[in-house]
């Protein structure tokens, strides 16, 4: 049966744009020195076009790109080791996703790649508030997401403790052993006198950097493994 010509015309126009679009990233494929042109459509491209959500929704352009310090004139060592301790999560999350993805199959690489996934969750809550400021908004107490993190980190744990037996283990307790006093001073204590602010925050950034500290030595142990080895060696726990 043929179809009809409504749909052929329709499917001819569909594929053209998308034909011309391959021939010219074909094209400066072979004219430019880079392997993947789609690598600047994606680095460089989609941020840009994220942009554009700014003047489309008619949002404030200077408090969404401009540094808060500089918008609220604030001294500059305003939010210091905040800023510190956001820079420490997202290198040990960073160090570990890049290992899953160089690894071959393995424990070591589901390790890394959960680790690195944990990480970056908590990067994220740190960097944008969340169990402060966004989830209590929509139901989720402050405690509960607390309880969640301190569930996925044990069992973060308990399911690769052969894995983390082989690191430098002591330092991982150390980083949770932080965070739980960090949590302990939040939800019982809280306030802003000195005291109370050194003893949440100064050990939620002591446990930050342990934390990042770890992943970061576990993930060159494993590459350097598997640059000495082979993909046999990066594989085997």
């Amino acid at each position: 049966m043929s179809q009809p010509a409504g749909g052929q015309g329709g499917t001819a126009r569909g594929s053209g744009p998308r034909l011309a679009s391959a021939a010219l990233l074909a094209r400066l494929g072979r004219v430019l020195p880079w392997r993947n042109p789609w690598t600047v459509v994606v680095f460089a491209g989609l941020p840009l076009a994220a942009t554009l959500v700014v003047p489309i929704l008619d949002l404030d352009a200077a408090l969404l790109f401009q540094d808060p310090v500089a918008r609220g004139g604030l001294p500059l060592s305003a939010g210091l080791f905040s800023n510190l301790g956001i820079i420490a999560w997202w290198i040990g999350a960073v160090a570990c996703l890049l290992a899953a993805l160089v690894l071959p199959q393995g424990r070591p690489r589901l390790v890394l790649l959960c680790g690195g996934l944990l990480t970056a969750l908590l990067a994220t809550d740190d960097m944008f508030m969340l169990h402060e400021a966004v989830l209590p908004r929509i139901g989720i107490p402050e405690k509960l997401t607390h309880a969640s993190y301190a569930l996925l980190s044990v069992l973060y744990l308990l399911v690769f403790h052969s894995f983390h037996r082989r690191m430098d283990w002591p330092l991982l307790l150390v980083a949770l052993g932080l965070f739980a006093c960090s949590m302990v001073v939040d939800i019982f204590v809280g306030g802003s006198r000195m005291r109370v602010v050194m003893a949440e925050d100064g050990t939620k950034f002591g446990g930050i950097v342990a934390w990042a500290g770890y992943h970061v030595l576990a993930a060159r142990y494993w590459l350097r493994r598997a640059i000495a080895g082979g993909a046999g060696a990066a594989s085997a726990l």
